[in-house]
């Protein structure tokens, strides 16, 4: 009764550290997600922190879902060493867990960073392990963006054709599966392939192409007035799409079409303050108005390039941007120091309280440990002890039944020489009979 009463209280203590882990561990993981946008280097810490608390369990879909959180805040930061680095991690825990979509999301995420530093092939290999994984798993809509994401790393090595194709079957998956939100770019993304093989061989007819898909991207960009359907970046789509239409057009010649698809671009490029992207249309003016000999225009988008891309790129002005972006950014890391401080301090208490805790129940835990060691060998020597007990009691019965039987058997054989003896001696009567008549008959 008592060992399985100090067997009980050892699984009671397992129970505990466990449970006091497993708390730290979801307290880390909720600051972490609520905070990732606002203070991604905050999150980070959090992350790790749930890494080192569950190092020791590798086979765990946190660990896959912290590397994976931690390579994306890298990627933002252009990081991308330390980005792949954790992806890489991500997509090892994937597989120690046999978590195929975190597989796919792994290889994916790889694939980008590889692609982002102009690494095609290697970039190309995780991308079609993701599309083979997605097809094993029936997970279409990751299919389809695998495709996609194909398509893009086809281009830069100069397989157009290639590239058309695979986005062709990603349209036909996404209009199978209903996948309208994704549609749009996959349109965007054929207008933009067939352009740049309308820039290397003039030819026209790819023009045209570049043109009808880039109003397919915007007529369903449009169309989607349902807001569950609508992606955050909506509006920026509907500014490509213009964008690309207008450079298709103007390459053909149609000058007034083009310039209602550029100021449609521009006015979305306005309404989000995208500066940079609003330069280079304005660039694509510039030249478009140069070679249909409007000056007057040219010079207008010219005076506005330049002076735009002075507020952009001139030395004194990248100095004072350069510099108030270090002031932005020092005055942000402060509060963002100074309240990860706060909330350190807030969580020090409680992690401290939760590792002292710990600490006892580990120690608990290994006295429980080697208690029940002491007493299991303790059980093992006595049944060992009783072993032996039993094999000499057993040796002295087995000697006592020998001499038992020793015994019988020499009392049985003094009483057959008694019979004997007696079966061959006279009586002590017969004798005197014998000797009376004897006597008598003398006298």
């Amino acid at each position: 009764m008592q060992i399985k009463l100090k067997i009980s209280l050892g699984f009671l203590l397992i129970f505990c550290f466990c449970a006091n882990a497993q708390n730290t561990v979801l307290l880390c993981y909720k600051r972490g997600k609520k905070i990732q946008d606002e203070k991604p280097d905050s999150a980070a810490y959090y992350y790790k922190k749930i890494l080192g608390l569950l190092n020791f369990n590798l086979h765990n879909d946190t660990v896959t879902f912290c590397y994976g959180r931690i390579g994306d805040i890298e990627s933002d930061k252009s990081d991308f060493q330390n980005a792949f680095h954790n992806y890489l991690k991500m997509l090892s825990s994937a597989e120690l867990t046999k978590n195929i979509a975190k597989q796919i999301n792994g290889c994916n995420n790889l694939a980008i960073i590889l692609n982002q530093q102009r690494k095609y092939p290697e970039a190309l290999n995780y991308v079609n392990k993701s599309i083979k994984l997605a097809r094993q798993s029936n997970n279409h809509f990751q299919v389809m963006n695998g495709l996609v994401n194909l398509s893009d790393m086809l281009v830069p090595l100069g397989k157009t054709d290639s590239s058309i194709l695979v986005l062709k079957e990603a349209e036909k998956i996404a209009r199978q599966y209903h996948f309208e939100p994704e549609i749009p770019n996959i349109y965007a993304n054929l207008g933009n392939i067939y352009y740049t093989v309308g820039q290397n061989s003039k030819d026209k007819k790819f023009y045209n192409l570049s043109v009808k898909y880039a109003q397919e991207a915007i007529t369903w960009l449009l169309s989607m007035k349902n807001p569950s359907l609508v992606k955050d970046d909506y509006r920026k789509d509907l500014a490509y799409a213009y964008g690309l239409k207008g450079a298709a057009l103007a390459a053909l010649g149609k000058i007034t079409e083009a310039e209602e698809a550029y100021h449609k671009a521009i006015a979305f490029f306005l309404e989000q303050h995208d500066l940079f992207n609003l330069n280079y249309l304005y660039y694509e003016l510039t030249n478009m108005y140069i070679q249909a000999g409007q000056n007057e225009k040219a010079a207008v988008y010219l005076n506005r390039y330049d002076s735009l891309s002075k507020l952009l790129f001139s030395n004194e002005n990248s100095k004072t941007l350069s510099e108030m972006q270090t002031k932005y950014e020092t005055e942000k890391k402060e509060t963002e120091n100074k309240t990860l401080q706060t909330e350190n301090d807030l969580s020090a208490k409680t992690i401290k309280q939760q590792k002292i805790i710990t600490y006892f129940i580990v120690g608990g835990l290994i006295l429980a440990i080697a208690f029940g060691f002491f007493i299991f060998r303790g059980l093992k020597q006595q049944r060992k002890t009783n072993r032996i007990i039993s094999k000499q009691k057993a040796e002295v019965e087995r000697q006592k039944e020998l001499v038992d039987e020793k015994q019988k058997e020499i009392l049985d054989s003094i009483h057959y020489a008694r019979r004997i003896q007696r079966s061959l001696l006279t009586s002590e009567k017969y004798i005197n009979r014998i000797l009376q008549k004897h006597l008598s008959k003398n006298g």
